[in-house]
């Protein structure tokens, strides 16, 4: 179960955050949530497109958190948002919405 999980993850899909680790979004421009059972971030590795990013967090248990949108430069890197759910935070509805400046 864990091979396939690992493999899920490093494509980019995941169901569920898992308990012992780290699992990520599908990219959006190079920026994507990185979350755990928990908590999360929104990043940029390095974003490929300038304009406004968003994170959308899909929480278990408790109503879904959109964050507000953030202007950022092309190649910009570093963490727009983060944040934490009261039971733990769903893969299939996380996600960073982008719209041109």
């Amino acid at each position: 179960m864990a091979v396939v999980s690992a493999l899920a993850v490093s494509a980019g899909v995941a169901a569920t955050a898992p308990a012992w680790g780290v699992a990520y979004s599908p990219s959006t421009n190079g920026c994507y949530i990185e979350f755990w059972t928990a908590a999360w971030n929104a990043q940029c590795s390095s974003a490929t497109k300038a304009g406004k990013y968003q994170a959308h967090v899909d929480y278990n248990n408790q109503p879904d958190y959109t964050g507000p949108w953030v202007t950022r430069a092309r190649n910009w890197s570093g963490c727009f948002d983060s944040g934490e759910a009261w039971f733990n935070v769903q893969g299939a509805n996380t996600y960073v919405s982008y719209t041109a400046s």
